[in-house]
């Protein structure tokens, strides 16, 4: 292995340990991220349309769930503003964690959205992974991401706090399963609910303005 993934993968380990035996309630009450909601928003920022996706990248109806949400963007290009939200289900999904904290530090590097296609892409590939950090690390590489600003996000405490917080956002919300959008506001669960209805629950939110 190289030596450089080997070192990261430590990282990642190491953190997310130390995050894990600290009380999730400390940051259940902070405020959202801010650092990176630019960068894992798509869109308009004056857009009169919020959708709020929160997901797990280990999560397969997430997966499925990126078909109906383009199809919704490219009907309605200029009215919706993107905003994706961390919630990994970590009890369920070994990996889940980890992902979201490397697509977080993609994020720091303007990236997250390459990164955020090629988990899903590849998540048949590495959901079952004996070592998905392995394969997290390639990933980062492949899309051009500095390995050393990487390392040090990864090393960073704030980051999973970060995506804890936008957890804990998504509980106070409702959600309790994933995918779930909001749409100004309103929750749609699923990629089921969001191709029967997301479409005119747009058109109803625009009538309205």
């Amino acid at each position: 292995m190289n030596i450089r993934i080997k070192y990261l993968i430590t990282s990642v380990v190491v953190v997310a340990g130390l995050v894990s035996a600290v009380s999730v309630a400390r940051s259940f009450n902070r405020p959202s991220s801010t650092g990176t909601d630019q960068a894992k928003s798509r869109g308009l920022a004056d857009a009169p349309i919020e959708m709020v996706e929160y997901s797990d990248f280990q999560c397969p109806a997430c997966r499925v769930a990126r078909e109906p949400i383009e199809k919704l963007r490219s009907q309605f290009p200029d009215q919706i503003r993107f905003q994706f939200r961390h919630y990994p289900l970590e009890r369920s999904h070994r990996w889940a964690l980890a992902a979201a904290q490397f697509a977080e530090c993609a994020a720091e590097q303007d990236k997250f959205w390459p990164y955020h296609d090629r988990l899903y892409d590849e998540q048949p590939n590495w959901a079952n992974a004996p070592n998905a950090l392995e394969l997290f690390a390639k990933f980062a590489q492949e899309i051009g991401l500095d390995f050393e600003a990487l390392r040090v996000c990864a090393s960073s405490t704030e980051v999973l706090n970060r995506i804890r917080n936008e957890r804990s956002e998504g509980e106070r919300r409702g959600v309790q399963s994933t995918p779930t959008m909001f749409i100004n506001g309103k929750p749609v669960v699923g990629s089921a609910q969001l191709e029967a209805n997301g479409a005119q629950l747009i058109r109803d939110a625009l009538q309205k303005k």
